[in-house]
């Protein structure tokens, strides 16, 4: 088990890892920034940066040989990865400020139960919101946010999808934007052409997708 920590006027830390070959990297630069960190099993991986002030990052990963990074620039935001299985990868960014995943009542930043699944979370700008839950094998997720305001996280995440060698991408730009995408089974692909509903009067972009 190797563990290092790198911090520049962070108040608190945490880090914990169980079993061997775990390795967790935080970095810091700010103030009152908070990372916890939490591993059981063998060789997973962990990287967190933060630049800004008051961001919160909480990982949470059980099995073998799983990945998380997280990086968050800006201040106040917020994110949550919890990863159950094996060879499980997640990627997020977070730059702007009071950016979400994990917050009270938005479950889970990135949630992720089996094997091979992946999920990249980018959110640039302000109070945006995304989630992402897959449970299954080689599930593959990417959600994108520019602008503010934007949410892809809520009753059934920005992105939910329970089976194997499913594919669903989102991307929102501009502000105000909500997006959900829901797949069960096997071999479902939402890459290109959703469904897009505009109402101007509301300035709401409605991506909706299910299999």
């Amino acid at each position: 088990m190797k563990k290092v920590v790198l911090n520049a006027a962070a108040l608190f830390v945490g880090a914990l890892a169980f079993a061997q070959s775990n390795n967790s990297v935080v970095l810091q630069q700010g103030n009152l920034n908070g990372s916890n960190v939490s591993q059981a099993g063998m060789t997973n991986e962990s990287d967190v940066f933060q630049n800004g002030n008051r961001n919160n990052a909480l990982v949470d990963q059980i099995g073998t040989s799983n990945d998380s990074d997280v990086d968050q620039l800006g201040n106040r935001n917020q994110f949550r990865v919890t990863q159950d299985g094996v060879t499980n990868k997640a990627e997020v960014l977070q730059q702007g400020n009071r950016n979400k995943g994990g917050a009270p009542s938005f479950f889970w930043g990135t949630r992720q139960i089996g094997t091979d699944n992946y999920s990249r979370t980018r959110s640039i700008g302000n109070d945006n919101n995304a989630g992402t839950n897959q449970q299954g094998v080689d599930n593959n997720a990417d959600i994108h946010q520019v602008g503010n305001g934007n949410i892809a996280n809520s009753g059934n995440f920005g992105i939910q999808q329970i089976g194997d060698i499913n594919k669903a991408l989102v991307e929102q730009f501009g502000n105000g934007n909500f997006a959900t995408t829901f797949q069960t089974g096997e071999d479902n692909q939402k890459l290109h052409l959703p469904q897009v509903r505009l109402y101007p009067h509301l300035g709401k972009l409605h991506t909706q997708l299910h299999s």
